[in-house]
């Protein structure tokens, strides 16, 4: 059971990166009105009510991501096929991308940063008002919407320290007992899958989208590479971390934002029928 100190420091951490989000939210009184002609209202029926519904739905939605199951599964084999040593020394002393474990370190460090600012950015570039909306709606959706973000990468985070403390795991390093999971695939892997999130609510063009989504990956990708890389944890940690982070954030996302899929039904005529298509686009 998490302790009242636990608690209290969860609550403190996301009481401070909600104060972030309200901080940013007023950029657009210093530069311009671009932000409230965006239409849309992101985060207008963000964290209530909660639903019992939308929680199975996000549940089984989440669990069935690729950003998910494949870590996991990658995991499965290796443990299974007693793979681990191979791999983390094929690794860590021949398939190198960095010139020494310092620089995969640092990179580490790097990307997580950077797909954290991008999930500050694209929170703030979300469309939050339409035209007929005030300042306060827009102020007041974006604040919920950014309060469930900082839960969607926070809570991630927490369950990755109880994790490390259950299941304690020496670094192949030798540095230290908390190698499962890894912290930074958790953490990129949480503000990729937000960053997705947020991009699918952004209005822009659909190729830059599909190359912006596959940049982040990739750079999530990476820097669960450079922590085995770097000798600083083993495969089926990163994977492990990367499949905690995605899941947590995108369940909490789907739970708490309560948006709306898109659905659409498509009748189109064929050669000597019809042919029905429902799609559900999330």
């Amino acid at each position: 059971m998490p302790s009242l100190i636990d608690l209290t420091y969860l609550a403190l951490m996301i009481k401070f990166q909600i104060c972030q989000y309200i901080l940013l939210c007023f950029i657009p009184f210093m530069s311009s009105c671009g932000l409230l002609n965006k239409k849309g209202n992101w985060g207008k029926n963000a964290l209530y009510p909660v639903k019992a519904e939308r929680i199975i739905w996000s549940l089984k939605k989440n669990l069935s991501s690729a950003h998910v199951w494949l870590p996991v599964a990658g995991a499965g084999v290796i443990v299974i096929g007693n793979y681990e040593d191979k791999i983390s020394n094929w690794i860590a002393e021949e398939k190198h991308i960095f010139p020494d474990h310092k620089t995969a370190d640092d990179w580490s460090d790097i990307n997580n940063q950077i797909l954290k600012y991008q999930t500050n950015a694209s929170t703030l570039l979300t469309p939050s008002a339409n035209e007929e909306n005030s300042w306060g709606d827009y102020l007041q959706n974006k604040v919920r919407g950014a309060a469930v973000v900082v839960t969607s990468t926070s809570l991630p985070r927490y369950f990755h320290d109880r994790i490390s403390e259950t299941f304690p795991r020496q670094r192949p390093n030798k540095a230290d007992m908390r190698s499962f999971p890894s912290s930074h695939a958790t953490k990129a892997s949480a503000y990729n899958m937000i960053n997705i999130k947020n991009y699918e609510a952004i209005n822009m063009d659909s190729n830059f989208r599909i190359g912006l989504i596959t940049l982040n990956t990739g750079m999530a990708v990476i820097t669960s590479w450079a922590r085995v890389e770097g000798h600083r944890h083993n495969p089926t940690d990163v994977m492990i971390g990367y499949a905690l982070g995605s899941f947590m954030s995108g369940f909490i996302y789907d739970s708490l934002m309560n948006h709306d899929p898109a659905h659409s039904l498509v009748i189109l005529p064929m050669n000597d029928a019809w042919a029905t298509q429902y799609i559900v686009q999330f």
